[in-house]
């Protein structure tokens, strides 16, 4: 079993990485896009109308580019630049069953070949290319995935049809690289339909599904099982992943929705030409933009029958004046198609037969693409399967973009993803071609991903290679690459001697893309190589056993010595040239880039041109508007009216007349010409309606900041006082403790007994632990302190100064404006009101801070010394007497106050200055 990569049915978490992947589903007849990136998990890109999905169309009106159904809208009009069904073009000759049919499709298109070959069409006087072409509507998508996104998007998955050819899965990725983007992958339609099935459900049993899918240009059939496989988890623990490997592959290339649309269309040109082609003056053929009218009456008849029995078609004045209508029935669509319902079942057949299986070894078939709606479709596919068998449990438009996002949120290595490990085949037979000869490279059914070494042993010169595919057997092959193989004979030599004989192989990699590659080209031989002196010091030592000993009798042996077998190779140069030059034309693709760029150049000038004009006819609305407003009236004086007037009235007819085509400059100068005048007039009557609240918040703020200086002040001369007050009091307990002192001093002490010491002693040292053994002392009251003010005086001197030029300059502003008239420009603005409040409450705020900052100070204890904290927590005793004994209850006198252990302040209170900071605040 050969594993392919892994996918990403189901997104777990996102990285970090913030990288987006977009899918998209470019189909022959509508496009889908789906988007992926951390916060979106999973997303269809919208169009810029909203749209889940967009037509396939580009056209060109002048130099502007128009897309999806904008541009089909067009091709009545400029049926000569609207381009339709580009997909079946891509990688395509000229003279290619596809590049025919399209021109009978749409003989408007001026069809050509580019320098490669490949079909370009006739645009003006330029030449576009069909890469080009799709990589213009490739990078729309990509637009609209990044304004989704919000950032910009580089990687993508697309899908393609499993029949799709080299050439055209290379020109593909060569149109998303012109479009800005990185192909991680090419996903065939089939292989992404059953990743989003599989996604979501669990495969304990193995299960069969057919995934048949018929859109506008093709219809393909993929056989695939699904199973829930178990691989290695940790080291001791297995877990189950879901394995999808594709079987078998199917397809019907001539065989899709337009094919209905061109039989319907072939027959109501028939039927005009019929019934007005005398009264018309000639066929209907001569009428190019009567033949693109008509190919969109067919789909939209289509589109009708598929839900009813009949439909007119109706098309006024469809050529030489002469209106078409006819009616169209079911059956006679029915009719028109026979030959193509056999073609419905054979991609289902030949999917079954290559496999080995039929419908009872299925479980379902899972229906996918709009044209598998069609009645008769439907009936053609139940002849082949029971109709219980036919699921249309996934989203047939979408489910395709969704599985190819799944597998490019794996892919991009961004995001954790659950694992669905999918095995993809090849439609081809690929082969290689050697001095004439054909010989097998891959063959049909191979796994993508297969690596396979081709022996170029035997020749004695440089070889050259041509890689050929087919997609049957019944089908010629076809070449798409040619290999050039040079320094063969330099690499030989450059062998050892030793050499006996030279291999020389190529390795070729059939990608997950489907594409074959060359990957080595090289010679190589192997030899013996003898062990050199470095070999042997190195056994001498130990590095490799060079003899042996035996137990028995104490001997050494010579141990024989092994040469080495070594391979040596060299590189040959290879050159690969594909049959249409992709990958090697650099010179092409910076053409391409070139012409692209210019086309974005000029659609980026033309954005600016319709944004300026928008805008200038935005003004002539709302001049009209502003004219009849009061407000603006008593703002302007007349000439200014008049003047606008004149000035609006003369744009709007520049406008529609010589300024159709004006340049971004005209436009802008137009524009300020009225913008200049208005925003004079209604600056002056914003000025005038905001300028009264804005004068009385300033007056406000000026009032209320001479209200907290007042106030602050108030606290400052109470506290003056009250300090005064304060040192008076503490002089007098001064003196009044000092006379006490005094009169203690000369009293003399009685004689006591020794009873009467042990009691004092005891005395002394309960006074000790009190804090004083006097009770008159105790009873004493204890003066505190008046708090300090929160501000100095000096603190005010900024906030007062400010105060006083603010007051003076507002006042001096609203005199000078009392003097101006409505219609005049004002002197006192708005702005700076608020600028000189924004200042006075910036200078509030410095002193607010400053008192926050002293309030914080006060509440913070003083930090303790090392030294005092020992002196408190171990007081020093004072030593007794040598007779008196050493423990007793106290160590000191009864006179000398014991160390205390220093006690923090209590924490001031709020005072009536910092509850007014704090309203302040």
């Amino acid at each position: 079993m050969q594993f392919a990569q892994l996918a990403a049915p189901i997104l777990l978490c996102l990285q970090a990485a913030q990288a987006a992947v977009l899918a998209i589903d470019y189909g022959t007849g509508w496009t889908k896009a789906a988007l992926v990136k951390p916060g979106i998990p999973l997303e269809i890109v919208l169009t810029k109308d909203t749209k889940r999905k967009e037509q396939s169309v580009i056209a060109f009106k002048q130099q502007e580019r128009l897309y999806g159904g904008d541009a089909a809208a067009l091709a009545a009009r400029y049926p000569e630049a609207t381009f339709f069904n580009l997909k079946n073009l891509l990688g395509q000759t000229l003279t290619s069953e596809a590049a025919v049919r399209h021109a009978q499709l749409y003989p408007a298109n001026k069809m050509q070949a580019s320098s490669r070959g490949t079909v370009a069409f006739e645009v003006g006087d330029t030449s576009y290319t069909v890469e080009e072409l799709v990589a213009m509507q490739l990078k729309n998508i990509r637009k609209n995935a990044e304004l989704m996104a919000s950032e910009k998007v580089k990687d993508a998955v697309l899908t393609v049809p499993p029949h799709f050819t080299q050439d055209q899965r290379l020109a593909l990725i060569e149109a998303a690289q012109l479009a800005g983007l990185r192909p991680l992958e090419l996903v065939t339609d089939g292989t992404a339909v059953i990743i989003d099935y599989a996604k979501a459900r669990p495969f304990n049993a193995s299960q069969m599904h057919l995934v048949y899918d018929m859109g506008s240009g093709s219809t393909s059939a993929t056989l695939v099982r699904l199973s829930g496989i178990s691989v290695k988890d940790t080291a001791k623990k297995n877990k189950t992943i879901t394995y999808a490997q594709v079987l078998s592959l199917g397809a019907e290339l001539n065989n899709g929705g337009n094919m209905l649309d061109q039989r319907l269309y072939e027959h109501l040109v028939s039927k005009f030409d019929e019934l007005h082609s005398q009264q018309a003056g000639s066929k209907l053929a001569t009428n190019p933009r009567g033949l693109a009218r008509l190919m969109k009456e067919a789909t939209k008849v289509k589109q009708i029958l598929s839900a009813n029995n009949e439909a007119m078609a109706s098309v006024e004045s469809l050529h030489g004046d002469v209106d078409f209508r006819y009616k169209v029935t079911r059956a006679v669509l029915e009719e028109l198609t026979a030959d193509l319902v056999p073609l419905v079942a054979n991609p289902i057949t030949e999917a079954f037969k290559a496999a080995g299986v039929t419908h009872e070894d299925v479980d379902s078939i899972i229906i996918h693409g709009g044209a598998a709606r069609v009645p008769f479709i439907k009936t053609a596919l139940a002849s082949v399967a029971p109709e219980e068998k036919l699921a249309r449990n996934v989203n047939s438009d979408e489910a395709a973009v969704m599985g190819a996002v799944f597998r490019g949120a794996g892919l991009s290595g961004q995001f954790r993803v659950k694992e669905l490990v999918v095995s993809d085949q090849t439609a081809f037979d690929f082969q290689y071609s050697l001095d004439g000869k054909l010989f097998s490279l891959f063959p049909r059914g191979t796994a993508y991903g297969t690596e396979r070494n081709v022996s170029l042993t035997g020749r004695t010169s440089d070889a050259e290679l041509e890689l050929v595919y087919s997609y049957n057997q019944q089908k010629a092959q076809q070449g798409f690459a040619k290999i050039s193989l040079t320094g063969r004979q330099k690499a030989v030599e450059s062998m050892p001697s030793e050499c006996l004989k030279v291999e020389i192989s190529a390795t070729f990699k059939l990608d997950h893309s489907g594409i074959v590659r060359l990957s080595t080209v090289q010679a190589h031989c192997e030899y013996e190589e003898k062990p050199g002196m470095a070999d042997k010091v190195k056994g001498w030592f130990g590095g490799k056993d060079s003899t042996s000993t035996t137990a028995a009798k104490g001997k050494k042996t010579e141990v024989p010595e092994v040469a080495k077998r070594v391979i040596k190779t060299a590189a040959i140069s290879s050159t690969v040239q594909y049959s249409q030059g992709w990958t090697s034309d650099a010179q092409a693709l910076q053409l391409s880039l070139a012409k692209i760029g210019k086309l974005d150049s000029l659609d980026s000038d033309r954005v600016a041109r319709e944004s300026a004009r928008n805008s200038l006819e935005a003004h002539v609305y709302r001049v009209r508007d502003l004219l009849d407003s009061e407000s603006f009236l008593t703002s302007s004086t007349p000439d200014e009216q008049s003047n606008l007037q004149k000035l609006a009235a003369e744009a709007n007819e520049w406008m529609y007349g010589d300024g159709e085509n004006a340049s971004l400059e005209d436009l802008d100068k137009k524009r300020y010409g009225l913008s200049s005048i208005i925003d004079a007039i209604t600056s002056r009557r914003e000025e005038a309606a905001k300028r009264p609240e804005s004068i009385d918040a300033l007056q406000k703020q000026i009032d209320s900041a001479r209200k907290f200086v007042k106030g602050q002040k108030v606290e400052i001369d109470k506290y003056a006082t009250a300090k005064k007050e304060y040192d008076v009091k503490v002089a007098e307990q001064a003196v009044a403790d000092a006379a006490s002192s005094e009169a203690a001093e000369g009293e003399p002490a009685p004689a006591a007994s020794t009873e009467e010491e042990d009691s004092l002693e005891d005395s002394a040292a309960d006074a000790s632990k009190t804090g004083s053994a006097d009770p008159k002392e105790s009873a004493k009251p204890k003066l505190e302190a008046p708090m300090e003010p929160l501000y100095d005086l000096v603190d005010f001197v900024p906030l007062e100064k400010l105060l006083d030029e603010k007051e003076a300059w507002l006042k001096a502003q609203t005199a000078e404006q009392a003097k101006l008239t409505a219609t005049e420009d004002p002197v006192l603005l708005v702005r700076d009101l608020d600028s000189a409040k924004a200042e006075v409450s910036e200078e509030m705020m410095a002193l607010i801070q400053k008192v926050t900052y002293k309030f914080q100070q006060r509440r913070t204890p003083p930090k303790k010394s090392k030294a005092s904290k020992t002196k408190s927590s171990k007081p020093t005793a004072t030593p007794k007497k040598a007779e008196e004994p050493v423990a007793g209850d106290s160590p000191l006198p009864a006179d000398e106050p014991q160390a205390k252990e220093a006690v923090p302040e209590p924490e001031p209170e709020a005072t009536p200055a910092a509850e007014n900071v704090r309203d302040e605040l």
